[in-house]
Formats: structure tokens, C-alpha cells, sequence
């Protein structure tokens, strides 16, 4: 190893993944670039996961198992890797995902040093369990081929994302708001989109390698059940929503599009959480009090007269509510 060829750390959060192991594993083997180590946290499995992993580490140095108790995020065991990880770059592989070429890892060092980038990101495509790719990002509309400011990247992660993130290769000195040992913060399903947005605002240079990161989408996803994690994105829209007025103003087009951003939230989970109501009756009382949280953000002046009209000038959230419900029928009812 030296400056050329440093140690890459690639970091890896596993819960319950005893089957995936191997497939991660080979994708790392075969990779053109010689100079990485596998830092795997196991977040608790109750499968036969850890064993797996204590054999790959036991058999190949540059394997290292950590065990820690379950957190129930992805987020904490991977910054507990992060902060395991020797080296200065980290890169990142879900353990149920995929680099699709041997030269990837190369290929997102290489784009580095063209660069001089803190982020380097990937190409990334969601692909389903059967094969087929639903989405490809960045959309058209961001080019690949310049070197950004991190922050001026962060206008085009709201409302949408026209970037894909997972797969990354980062400088560890834009790793922040880590949450090991201790979080700062509540820690949510969907607490890495925070993350990456403070990424960004902490990075001077972003730039995009064009290898291929396959983030394949799974039946058990957490966005496929009925549980209260669907409901987490009310509560990181609040996390983010002050971010936004701190990096960049109140008066800014990245806070009107993260108004935007709340408007969608709110208005898909209501709609779902109508549809499912019966499955959620226990907790009613606490996700009522989480949807009048996140309808307080609302600013009537970021929104289209038509909207605006629709939501009745997001005056009554009740109201609101009612007409959602007229709507939106339990589809067990």
C-alpha cells in the first residue's frame, strides 16, 4: 500500500443474512483493486450469520467480524464499522447488493485522484429480486462528468433524489453525525438520508464514477410491511427540515423544495396509513400525534394555489384528515 494504492475500507452492516454472505464476499474477491479490507458488523442475527462471518475472517485477514447486540438500524452497526475501519476511505456494500464490475472499486479510486473529490459516487440501479431495474440514478439531468460542491448537490436529493448514493467511496472526515457509540440524535429507519445530506454539505468536492452499484430491492423491506417504521419519515423530515434552514436559509429554493419533500411525505402517508388503519390500532393515538407534528411544518406559501385549495390553505389539519379518510378506505373494510 502507499499514496497511490491506499488501504479502502469497505464497510458492511449485516442482520439475518446468512444466505448473502458469500455473494458479498465473492464480489469483493473478484475486484481488480488489491488494497481493501472487509469490515462486517453483525447487528445481533439470530441466524447463522456471525458463524459465516467468523469463518470468511478466520480464513482471509482481510476479513474483519465484529459482533455487536441488535439496534434495530441499519445505521448504528455501520458507523460502528466506520469507526472500526483502518483506512481513510470508506466504501460502501449492503450486504445484499452488488458491485457490478471487478474494476469498481479501482474505478471509484481512480475517479478520486482525476478529482480530487471527498465523495466519489457511483452509478446505481434498483433492481428488483428477479433482475428487472426499475430506476437508474442520477437522472439525465445531472452530469456526471463535472466535479460539484457538495452542498450545490444537495437541491437535487429534494424532493426526489436525481442522485444515487449507495456505494459510495467517502474521506472519513465527511463522516459525521456518527451514532457509535452513542447517538446524537433518534436513530430511524430511513436515518441515512439525514446523513447523506450532511455529507454532502461537508464535502468541498463531489464527483460520479461510471461503474455500476445494483441496489436490489427485497419483498421483506420494511417498505413492503405493515409496521410503525413506515411511519419513520415523519420524523426525519423534521431532523432535515432544520438542516436545510441552517445550511442554506428559510428564504432559499432548497428550503421551498424541501417543503415540497414534507408535502409528499405527508401526503403518501396518510393516504397509506388510511388504507391500513386497521393494522395500526394500537398506535393510532401516537401516529395521529406524529401526522399533526409533521402538518404543523407545512408553509402555505410554497405551494400552488390548486394545492393549496385541495389541502384548504393547510389550515385544519382534522379537516384535512377527514376528507383523506373519505378517500382512502381501509382496504379491509
Amino acid at each position: 500500500m502507499n499514496n497511490e494504492h491506499p488501504l479502502i475500507s469497505v464497510v458492511t452492516p449485516v442482520y439475518n443474512a446468512e444466505a448473502l454472505v458469500m455473494n458479498a464476499y465473492e464480489c469483493l474477491q473478484r475486484q481488480t483493486y488489491p488494497f481493501w479490507e472487509w469490515v462486517v458488523v453483525d447487528d445481533g442475527s439470530t441466524d447463522d450469520s456471525a458463524q459465516r462471518l467468523q469463518q470468511l475472517a478466520q480464513a482471509d485477514n482481510r476479513v474483519r467480524y465484529i459482533a455487536q447486540p441488535n439496534s434495530g438500524s441499519a445505521k448504528q452497526p455501520r458507523d460502528h464499522a466506520v469507526c472500526e475501519a483502518r483506512g481513510e476511505w470508506i466504501l460502501f456494500l449492503d450486504i445484499d447488493d452488488q458491485y457490478v464490475e471487478d474494476e469498481y472499486i479501482e474505478q471509484m479510486w481512480q475517479r478520486h485522484c482525476e478529482t480530487d473529490a471527498q465523495i466519489v459516487y457511483p452509478l446505481m440501479s434498483f433492481t428488483e429480486t428477479d433482475g428487472r431495474r426499475t430506476l437508474t440514478l442520477p437522472t439525465p439531468d445531472i452530469d456526471t462528468t463535472r466535479v460539484y460542491a457538495g452542498r450545490d448537490l444537495v437541491a437535487a436529493t429534494l424532493p426526489d433524489w436525481h442522485i444515487g448514493c449507495n456505494g459510495g467511496l467517502y474521506h472519513r472526515s465527511v463522516w459525521v453525525n456518527l451514532s457509535w457509540p452513542n447517538p446524537r440524535h433518534p436513530i430511524y429507519t430511513n436515518s441515512d438520508e439525514v446523513d447523506e445530506r450532511l455529507f454532502l454539505l461537508e464535502a468541498q468536492r463531489v464527483a460520479f464514477a461510471h461503474v455500476n452499484y445494483l441496489y436490489i430491492q427485497h419483498p421483506q423491506s420494511i417498505t413492503h410491511h405493515l409496521t410503525l417504521k413506515r411511519f419513520h419519515q415523519l420524523f426525519t423530515d423534521v431532523q432535515l427540515r432544520q438542516i436545510i434552514v441552517e445550511a442554506f436559509g428559510p428564504d432559499s429554493d432548497e428550503y421551498h423544495r424541501m417543503q415540497q419533500k414534507i408535502f409528499n411525505t405527508f401526503r403518501s402517508l396518510l393516504a397509506f396509513y388510511l388504507q391500513h388503519r386497521h393494522a395500526f390500532a394500537q398506535q393510532h393515538d401516537s401516529i395521529d400525534q406524529a401526522f399533526r407534528m409533521h402538518f404543523r411544518l407545512l408553509e402555505r406559501q410554497h405551494f400552488s394555489l390548486w394545492n393549496r385549495l385541495r389541502f384548504l390553505d393547510f389550515r385544519s389539519y382534522d379537516a384535512v384528515y377527514a376528507i383523506f379518510k373519505l378517500k382512502y378506505k381501509d382496504i379491509n373494510n
